[in-house]
């Protein structure tokens, strides 16, 4: 028999401003400009609450992530931890902030698992990271 699974994706927004260090061939940086960036999270479980009929409840991950949004919103990336020091790459701020889901997820202890986060930094271009079983 097949082996069910649920899936919840919860969604945030923010806008904030970076340039990538080093970037150039001459090892000057990139310009300072901003995007309107978009935040896709997916969390998965193969359970669901008999009593809610929920697999996930979409609250907890929510509130997490503007938790999140927050803190890089109307902000320059390159002046907050731990961008201070890592480049504000698209796919360094999708690893930071599954980091920090994955990390308030289980202290709150949610029924499921952090299957990916999807980071958008405008409407045609994303970074992926998840963690692979």
């Amino acid at each position: 028999m097949a082996k069910q699974k649920f899936t919840i994706r919860v969604e945030g927004l923010f806008e904030s401003a970076h340039y990538i260090r080093n970037y150039l061939d001459d090892g000057s940086d990139e310009p300072l400009h901003g995007h309107s960036w978009k935040v896709e999270v997916f969390v998965s479980s193969d359970t669901i609450d008999s009593k809610t009929g929920f697999a996930v409840d979409f609250y907890h991950v929510k509130k997490e992530l503007e938790r999140l949004c927050e803190y890089l919103d109307h902000k320059c990336l390159n002046d907050i931890e731990p961008f201070d020091t890592l480049n504000p790459s698209t796919e360094n701020v999708a690893k930071w902030i599954f980091e920090q889901l994955h990390s308030q997820l289980e202290k709150k202890k949610i029924n499921g698992r952090l299957q990916k986060v999807i980071v958008w930094e405008g409407p045609l271009h994303y970074a992926i990271y998840e963690i692979e079983t």
